[in-house]
């Protein structure tokens, strides 16, 4: 198998979202970009699917090593190697492909958080997988579009959140911050058991508000010029937006139940977005 089919088999069984994200993009950029995508995928889930945190660090060092191999070229992984042609037209770092792995070492430290602003902070250093990687690969003219990135990558990895708090649960980590937990009065028990309470859905209703008004921040300040260009990222906000909106219309039942949209939801979305952008980008030019 080649490096970039093994890379478009394993993001297409992780998440359908990036197909319809980067369908109408040319060949060679999806590829770039599926490569990317199948980087974090690998690991992302060393996090998932460990259970002991000293496998956990073992694991993620081996791909720290295997980065370091890949920018001496001699990678071993096909990931790794399906990113190597793309270092040098894309202007690719090690640092840039590191600092994922760094977000990922939050994880194992820190499986509570107290306060929103600790919550904020952990989603933005993982979140840096959109900013250092998709958003400049993608290009961007303006500097402000670079704080669109980083707010936005920080809005995905908070919408996961929320959508993942049962699942997140069965593996022993809650990232609802305590503060949060302690003004709806929901205890800490509740959710690492996954026990219903009368004001869960309240407590996750408030955490849908204030992610949508992440998205809203970061769209702010994406400069006009730049939109066709980050298009990838657009559409996969509106369909983590969409998700939003369908866990409220579920009653906001997160423990038991994990919202997914349906492939032609999605696939709506994207056509609708991209549609959208194209033709705001003809008026502009008119």
């Amino acid at each position: 198998m080649l490096p970039v089919e093994y890379c478009r088999q394993k993001v297409a069984t992780r998440d359908s979202s990036f197909h319809y994200c980067t369908s109408f993009l040319q060949s060679e950029k999806r590829d770039m970009l599926t490569a990317l995508y199948a980087y974090f995928c690998e690991v992302s889930e060393i996090i998932d699917e460990c259970r002991e945190p000293a496998v956990t660090r073992i694991k993620l060092e081996w791909w720290h090593q295997e980065v370091n191999r890949l920018f001496d070229g001699s990678p071993s992984h096909p990931v790794a190697k399906a990113l190597h042609p793309i270092i040098q037209p894309y202007a690719l770092t090690a640092d840039q492909l590191l600092e994922v792995i760094e977000g990922m070492h939050a994880d194992i430290e820190q499986p509570h958080y107290n306060t929103a602003e600790e919550l904020a902070s952990y989603c933005r250093r993982v979140g840096t997988f959109y900013d250092s990687l998709l958003a400049r690969t993608l290009g961007y003219t303006n500097p402000t579009t670079g704080d669109y990135a980083r707010k936005l990558g920080a809005a995905f990895r908070f919408t996961q959140i929320i959508r993942d708090v049962g699942k997140d649960a069965q593996r022993g980590r809650t990232y609802i911050p305590m503060e949060d937990l302690q003004r709806f009065e929901v205890p800490l028990t509740n959710i690492v058991n996954r026990i219903d309470h009368p004001n869960i859905a309240t407590l996750i209703a408030f955490e849908i508000e204030r992610a949508k008004s992440f998205y809203d921040d970061a769209l702010d300040r994406l400069a006009e010029q730049d939109r066709l260009q980050q298009l990838p990222g657009l559409v996969m906000a509106a369909i983590y937006r969409a998700t939003l909106d369908e866990i409220e219309r579920d009653g906001c039942r997160v423990l038991k139940h994990r919202i997914a949209l349906p492939p032609m939801r999605k696939r709506w979305i994207a056509w609708k977005t991209r549609h959208n952008e194209v033709r705001r980008a003809r008026q502009r030019t008119y």
